[in-house]
């Protein structure tokens, strides 16, 4: 039961990234499309990374019953836009309370002036 519901919300992290990232390209947000898919491709390098190294590869992630080791590439895949997801959701929840922009970041390229 408590797979099932870590699996239904990882989904819906999921889905709301994707809209997310397809409301960036129809408006022709390129810049922030690729903030979106940057953490998707960084999780996705950490878990591949993750699951090849002898200290992490037992591990089993939330939702998951293989082991990190066990996954194949399909499956770190998903595991990875699930966890870059969940960080994006996260920033959107932070960015809703803070109404005093007091955790703003620099946009991902941008330069110090």
């Amino acid at each position: 039961m408590e797979q099932d519901l870590a699996t239904l919300v990882a989904l819906g992290l999921v889905a709301s990234q994707l809209t997310t990232l397809i409301k960036f390209l129809q408006a022709s947000e390129w810049s922030r499309a690729g903030t979106t898919v940057i953490p998707w491709a960084t999780a996705f390098l950490a878990l591949l990374l993750g699951s090849q190294a002898e200290a992490t590869s037992a591990l089993t992630l939330p939702g998951f019953t293989e082991s990190l080791g066990d996954l194949d590439i399909a499956s770190l895949f998903y595991a990875a836009v699930v966890v870059g997801s969940t960080g994006g959701f996260a920033h959107k929840t932070v960015k809703a309370v803070d109404n005093t922009d007091s955790a703003a970041e620099p946009p991902l390229g941008s330069r110090a002036p």
